[in-house]
């Protein structure tokens, strides 16, 4: 019971996914001196019992295998360890096609703070040199600002607190949430998980929405410039001007919003 309280309390994947599984077990017991520290773990008091639950050195006890194709998350109770919950590396739908799409016309990195167990199974959609391993949350964030001070744009993709400092750091970070209602890292965009594979058409769809709005400034720029030759001239009435001063901001609106409909379905639809 102390367990899942402790857990409900963080919005990390795996400690949802540990809540989730044994919520029949919690109760109204309040949480009292809740700590989460970021690449690390949570820990708090619940019905009497000090939980501590995360990685290894986190939790007080000792992890002997580091090459394993898993993830484990350690629990102690009240400073003794109690062993640890074993997570299978699962990859969200359509990992594979999108990871590949994306790496087309762009420099596609992975940063984890996982053991590099999963290399082969990477290596089918990343370059070897473009996977990086064992980084803590302030690496991840240090990566990033080294792109930056190179002068590329990083679109920095996270799920999780650990990669909050990732997506401040980047030119545009977006958080992947199960629950887009649940607090999440501070970002620029938030995806819900169940849309994560139609990313790439959104990027697309996020640059042609520039499109339209440079052509939109176009439009604007050419009726100013004519409505201005126009009215130097004096040939246009002062009604005529103000009806066609509003007309002309309305016919930008409805361009936009007509054009960006039509793209977004077709987009989308592909």
């Amino acid at each position: 019971i102390a367990l899942v309280n402790i857990a409900k309390q963080s919005g990390h994947p795996l400690s949802i996914a540990i809540a989730e599984k044994y919520s029949d077990n919690s109760s109204l017991d309040p949480v009292q001196e809740y700590l989460e520290e970021i690449g690390k773990g949570i820990s708090g008091l619940s019905g009497g019992l000090n939980v501590s639950l995360g990685n290894a050195a986190f939790a007080g006890t000792i992890d002997n295998v580091s090459n394993i194709n898993e993830t484990r998350v350690y629990l102690s109770i009240n400073e003794k360890s109690k062993g640890f919950f074993r997570f299978k590396n699962q990859y969200r739908k359509g990992f594979d096609e999108v990871a590949k799409l994306l790496a087309v016309d762009r420099e596609l990195h992975l940063l984890s703070g996982d053991n590099d167990s999963e290399t082969q199974r990477l290596s089918r959609v990343f370059t070897p040199e473009n996977l990086h391993f064992d980084l803590k949350p302030d690496d991840k964030s240090k990566w990033i600002h080294d792109r930056n001070e190179e002068g590329k744009r990083v679109l920095m993709i996270g799920d999780g607190l650990n990669d909050a400092g990732a997506l401040k750091e980047s030119f545009f970070g977006i958080s992947v949430a199960d629950d887009v209602h649940q607090f999440t890292p501070a970002s620029d965009a938030i995806l819900h998980s169940t849309a994560f594979n139609r990313l790439p058409a959104f990027i697309k769809l996020s640059a042609q929405a520039r499109v339209i709005v440079w052509i939109a400034f176009g439009i604007s720029l050419t009726y100013n410039i004519v409505g201005m030759s126009v009215a130097v001239q004096g040939i246009l009435s002062p009604i005529f001007a103000a009806i066609l001063m509003p007309l002309s901001s309305v016919s930008i609106v409805l361009f936009t919003t007509i054009t960006s409909g039509i793209i977004a379905r077709l987009t989308l639809k592909d």
